[in-house]
């Protein structure tokens, strides 16, 4: 004997949907083959959908997490004295008439200095080595305090 106290407009959809498949199932014995396909691509959907929302946050993460290129070039006038913080926290000063680039990669950080002297306060980022190039000179500055002429 079946239970039709509840009629479909007074119940709520999960309660109906609950219903109904217990009915389906009471007066079948078991799920048609098309309902177990539709449940199947159902699920397959969903995991698919989850898969794809975690690759899409990694994706996001790893490209938010380092900054891909970046380059900017810094000068001072005779006499002047600049401070300069880049992009990846290190710092720079720079004396008198001097003229410095910098370029920031995901690989490396790199300075050129074409005139004048540069004084360098490095961040610390072993996957990132900061190489300074001074004339034909290149030194790869490894903390605190390093200066090139």
């Amino acid at each position: 004997m079946r239970d039709d106290s509840l009629s479909r407009s007074d119940a709520p959809i999960d309660e109906l949907a609950l219903k109904e498949a217990l009915t389906r199932v009471h007066d079948g014995g078991r799920l048609s083959n098309d309902d177990i396909r539709k449940m199947r691509a159902s699920r397959k959907a969903a995991i698919a959908g989850g898969l794809g929302a975690v690759v899409l946050a990694i994706t996001g993460l790893t490209i938010f997490r380092s900054p891909v290129n970046t380059a900017a070039e810094f000068s001072t006038k005779p006499g002047e004295r600049r401070d300069v913080r880049l992009e990846d926290g290190s710092f720079v000063q720079l004396s008198g008439a001097s003229h410095l680039t910098v370029t920031i990669t995901s690989r490396g950080r790199y300075a050129r200095l074409i005139a004048g002297e540069a004084r360098f306060d490095i961040a610390h980022d072993a996957s990132r080595p900061f190489i300074a190039h001074a004339g034909r000179a290149e030194a790869q500055v490894l903390g605190r305090c390093s200066t090139l002429t």
